[in-house]
């Protein structure tokens, strides 16, 4: 998908040239937002984790996902050549952070515009990833803050 978003003039960075290849992806979605840039994914798991919704909103990312794995990279790359027009716009006027899928017609739908976190589901293996987050952000990674509030009983 690199070659083909580049061949039509996207700016695009792998994540293996900027990170190595044991980085989890909590880091990846709050630098990549710190940084300026957008996060671009095929891998969905990420909408139910806290640690990576957490960091896309703390590191004010924008988030383009596709609507899964199932596609090649051939037919996502095409469909967000085809949205591009959207997707500029989007980044224009939408404030970040925020999620949206590329849907295989080139057509947008905004999943959550600031998403918030919730501790429903979080993989230890991502933990060590989120603190150091929470270190660059200057926060507890307990700090309620960043946590859901909690439901009357």
């Amino acid at each position: 998908m690199k070659r083909q978003l580049l061949k039509e003039g996207f700016d695009v960075i792998a994540h293996d040239e900027v990170f190595g290849k044991l980085e989890r992806d909590p880091w990846i979605f709050y630098w990549t937002g710190k940084n300026d840039y957008v996060l671009v994914t095929a891998d969905l798991k990420f909408k139910k984790l806290f640690t990576h919704l957490a960091a896309i909103r703390l590191g004010a990312t924008a988030v383009f996902s596709f609507t899964g794995t199932t596609y090649n990279s051939d037919v996502r790359g095409a469909a967000f050549i085809k949205a591009r027009a959207k997707i500029l716009r989007m980044l224009r006027k939408q404030q970040r952070p925020f999620i949206v899928t590329v849907l295989m017609d080139g057509q947008l739908h905004l999943d959550a515009a600031k998403p918030s976190p919730s501790r429903k589901k979080v993989d230890p293996k991502d933990w060590e990833s989120y603190e150091r987050v929470c270190k660059a952000e200057g926060i507890d990674p307990e700090a309620p803050s960043i946590a859901p509030p909690l439901e009357p009983r």
